[in-house]
């Protein structure tokens, strides 16, 4: 169930402006890790219906125009270790920094619409944390080739997944496919 926007308060005590859905389901059933969702866009409808689904057994936050430092704050504000979603080149390569610098912060790693052109390489390659691609196959943000190359420069744990019928921001044009994309994720992952 979405809230209202909050704040949450970082250890330099500035504050980062968050969308946050509590647990709809109180019955017992094992509560997740925090997922934080890290957009360049404020625009929570993009998140809605796939963090409403995901937010029936843990905690999900939506941030937006953070820097890397302002990132790695968040996830141990939050309380890690968190599982973290990304969307777009931008903030895919912050993920996979914060995953580097938060020492055991980032329990897994989503990468929405990540890609890389032949020759160009992630900020951080080798991280220790369960990591997903996930692309709709007819997403125009990065091709089929740009997947695949960022699955190879990330290595062989990286996993990649292709949506059918799905264009750019899988959370938002087929969030069914991607809340079930996930949700095998991060059962892998555990």
């Amino acid at each position: 169930m979405l809230t209202d926007t909050t704040e949450i308060t970082l250890v330099t005590e500035a504050k980062v402006g968050a969308k946050q859905w509590s647990p709809g389901s109180q019955n017992g059933a094992p509560k997740n890790a925090p997922m934080l969702l890290v957009s360049e866009e404020s625009d929570a409808g993009q998140w809605s219906e796939f963090a409403d689904v995901a937010s029936e057994t843990g905690d999900v936050y939506a941030v937006w125009d953070v820097s890397t430092y302002k990132l790695i704050q968040t996830v141990w504000a939050i309380g890690e270790p968190v599982s973290l979603v990304a969307q777009g080149k931008a903030m895919c390569n912050m993920a996979l920094t914060a995953a580097r610098f938060s020492k055991g912060g980032v329990r897994s790693l989503v990468l929405v619409d990540y890609g890389l052109d032949e020759g160009e390489v992630p900020p951080f390659g080798n991280t220790t944390c369960p990591l997903v691609l996930v692309r709709g196959r007819q997403s125009e943000v990065a091709d089929h080739q740009q997947v695949v190359n960022a699955r190879s420069a990330l290595g062989s744990k990286c996993k990649l997944v292709e949506l059918e019928n799905c264009g750019n921001r899988a959370a938002e044009s087929c969030p069914q496919d991607f809340a079930a994309t996930v949700e095998w994720f991060l059962g892998e992952a555990a």
